[in-house]
């Protein structure tokens, strides 16, 4: 009987121990992930700071945006908000910021240097686009317009 009692009091101990042991923590969320969970375009930042407030007590929020480009930097100030956008080529996307309606894109653009088949060779590789591909490949435009409709 001793034993009996000894056994379900060690059984009572390591299930007590193992509910009481912490889980592990979830791992954290991309920011594709988090993208799609706030409904935002991937690759697209959401740059809202307030910079200071408006005399009177009257709030004057601000926002700073900008994004690194192969040329430099391109940044605004929103009011109140603005948007920023990393350069992208494999969607054809040169990156780019907006604020109160007007955007300013990274120089240069996507598939923008280079000679005529150079940037059509590009952007067959980013975008598969048939046209550019039988550009790539040496085609003719009414070759190729012939041949991709």
């Amino acid at each position: 009987m001793k034993i009996a009692r000894l056994v379900v009091c060690a059984l009572l101990l390591l299930s007590v121990a193992a509910y009481a042991a912490p889980a592990p923590s979830p791992a954290p969320l991309s920011d594709a992930a988090l993208a799609a969970i706030l409904g935002a375009p991937q690759g697209a930042t959401s740059c809202a700071k307030p910079q200071r407030a408006a005399p009177y007590g009257g709030l004057n929020l601000k926002a700073f945006c900008e994004v690194q480009c192969p040329s430099g930097t391109v940044s605004c100030t929103g009011n109140p908000t603005c948007n920023a956008v990393n350069r992208d080529c494999s969607i054809l996307e040169a990156g780019h910021v907006t604020c109160n309606g007007q955007s300013t894109y990274c120089t240069p653009a996507c598939c923008s240097t280079g000679t005529p088949q150079e940037k059509a060779c590009c952007r067959c590789e980013a975008t598969g686009s048939c046209f550019d591909c039988c550009r790539c490949d040496g085609g003719t435009i009414g070759q190729c317009a012939m041949a991709c409709g």
